[in-house]
């Protein structure tokens, strides 16, 4: 019976290795005489981007085996080499000798599903974006917006901003724009209240006779 070890070496005294889809080598051995019939240098797969698993095993299936002993096996991977009758033997561990000897002996167990995902079987570890960690963490913040002060009544006016997932810039941001459209709503209120009372002081009539002063526009700010 011939079955397929990944192996770190091309002999039995190789450690298996455990990533099947980048491992150095795929050892082809005959159980009844636990000889290596065939070396399959796989060192190339290292330098490749993606489909390693995929390459490693459509090589196992086309050198023939009806086993193969690893350690780890990916998803895409297990589906081709159950597709074509070859049985997986995952979590092997020690030397490439001891592994077929514990297959002889009936100690090893077959697996039934992949118990890897695609890319710790190639040898990388779990994927993480540019943000640490898997997009997590929001921030909150809180902002306060500076009081406007208007010419007539000592309106003053301030805004408080809550922002979520944008940390202290934006709550502050916010805050500071809400302070400021209250503030010059208060301002709006005060002026319009000048216009009507500097229209009322305009239609009084002259009891005098004397000719009315202008009174002084006084300038306003916030």
């Amino acid at each position: 019976m011939r079955i397929a070890v990944s192996a770190t070496g091309q002999g039995m005294d190789s450690l298996v290795d455990p990533r099947f889809g980048r491992a150095d080598y795929l050892l082809i051995i005959e159980t009844d005489t636990l000889e290596v019939v065939k070396v399959i240098d796989n060192r190339a797969s290292q330098n490749a981007a993606h489909g390693a698993g995929i390459n490693a095993a459509s090589m196992v299936v086309d050198a023939g085996v009806q086993a193969l002993l690893t350690g780890q096996v990916g998803p895409k991977a297990f589906a081709i080499l159950d597709a074509a009758g070859v049985k997986v033997f995952s979590e092997q561990t020690g030397t490439v000798k001891e592994a077929v000897m514990r297959f002889n002996q009936g100690n090893s167990t077959s697996s039934l599903s992949p118990n890897a995902n695609g890319h710790s079987s190639e040898g990388t570890g779990p994927s993480t974006n540019s943000f640490g960690n898997s997009f997590g963490g929001a921030g909150r913040g809180r902002g306060q917006g500076g009081g406007g002060r208007s010419m007539g009544g000592g309106c003053r006016s301030g805004g408080r901003g809550m922002g979520g997932g944008g940390g202290r810039g934006q709550g502050r941001c916010a805050a500071m724009l809400a302070g400021m459209g209250q503030a010059l709503r208060c301002m709006g209120r005060n002026l319009s209240l000048r216009i009507r009372r500097r229209r009322r002081d305009l239609s009084c009539p002259n009891v005098s006779g004397r000719p009315l002063a202008r009174r002084p526009v006084r300038g306003w700010g916030l």
